[in-house]
């Protein structure tokens, strides 16, 4: 591990410095509606955090939804001319959702406006590349970061050619740096312990995207896996960002086994989770008495589409760290996730557009 306390690296390139992790002794308001999780620690009642979700296009209409393919999420980013990039997963050979370990690549689409329509480029990955997410370093590289062959691909382009990089183990990486600063940190779901799988964050840390990488290992609130879990609630799929109107690290997740949430529609498991912290390594609050988004979507010119799973979390922010688009892979209520010929409807990428949302400051 590296000499890092709290979230200063050193040596390191341009790391921020601050004090060791610990809890927090806010707790959950037990009479809350929905609270996410039990009462683990770190928790808080609500945080103020709303995504500001606004109705959004019809299924058609939607950001990366083909009658070929089946797809499941994206991460969206913008070049230096205004052009928008999708990076997402989409299923070969007819296959869908259920397939996704044998089956997932990872394409290239590009878009005029954030929320799309994306039309395809080229596959960049696999099979098996999945669940990829991009951002830029302070170099000017991308980093496309996924789970499968190629965990780390970086370009001078977004158009390419990719090379494949060195890269530690990390399920469903989500990468983030500070504007200004070359040290990239990266948040994995699942910890050492397979058996810890869905209720474990870890934290991989690198001076520069060329590494070394070290683990966060010294939270000593860590019951589970020797100091190198960020919190113990319940989810998957994290999303980290910077805000730099509040100077705050957060995060958006897939906040499954929660049952203590209303199931009101689907299987329950349509649920976004919010966390923040002032540093990567912590402390960490999660906001247990509201949720980001739920299994219900509002589309525009009336309606609704109920979801049986909304996962694999993304945003697209403004210059200030505020949502302006969400992103999902999605599958509708009567959906087989069998593919693109599924009768009740295949899984595909939901762009849903936000307004700046209203944000306590803790």
């Amino acid at each position: 591990s590296s000499e890092a306390t709290g979230w200063a690296l050193q040596p390191g390139g341009g790391a921020l410095t601050s004090t060791k992790p610990g809890r927090d002794t806010d707790t959950a308001d037990a009479s809350a509606t929905q609270c996410l999780d039990v009462g683990s620690g770190g928790s808080a009642g609500d945080l103020g955090f709303r995504l500001g979700l606004q109705p959004a296009p019809p299924p058609m209409l939607q950001a990366f939804n083909k009658a070929t393919n089946s797809s499941w999420g994206g991460s969206v980013i913008s070049d230096d001319a205004g052009t928008w990039h999708m990076f997402l997963s989409v299923f070969a050979d007819n296959a869908g959702l259920k397939s996704w370990q044998s089956k997932s690549e990872i394409v290239h689409a590009v878009a005029d406006s954030p929320g799309g329509v994306f039309t395809p480029q080229g596959r960049v990955a696999g099979p098996f590349a999945h669940n990829p997410q991009i951002i830029r370093a302070n170099d000017g590289t991308y980093l496309l970061f996924s789970i499968g062959k190629s965990p780390l691909l970086t370009s001078d382009s977004l158009n390419g050619p990719w090379v494949s990089r060195e890269f530690a183990s990390c399920n469903n990486p989500a990468p983030v740096t500070v504007p200004g600063r070359d040290t990239v940190y990266v948040v994995c779901h699942g910890g050492p312990d397979p058996q810890h799988y869905g209720a474990s964050l870890g934290l991989l840390y690198a001076p520069s995207w060329k590494g070394p990488w070290a683990t966060m290992d010294n939270n000593t609130d860590d019951l589970l896996d020797g100091g190198r879990n960020l919190f113990a609630h319940p989810m998957e799929d994290p999303f980290i960002w910077w805000s730099a109107h509040d100077s705050m690290f957060k995060l958006l997740a897939h906040g499954f086994r929660m049952g203590m949430v209303n199931r009101t529609v689907g299987s329950g498991n349509g649920y976004g989770l919010y966390a923040q912290a002032p540093t990567p390594f912590g402390p960490w609050l999660v906001q247990e008495a509201a949720v980001a988004y739920d299994s219900t979507v509002l589309l525009q010119g009336g309606g609704t589409l109920e979801l049986l799973k909304r996962e694999r979390p993304k945003l697209v922010l403004d210059k200030d760290g505020h949502p302006t688009h969400l992103f999902n892979g999605v599958c509708p209520l009567s959906s087989h996730m069998s593919g693109p010929t599924d009768p009740g409807g295949h899984c595909f990428t939901l762009a849903q557009p936000a307004v700046p949302p209203a944000l306590s400051k803790r």
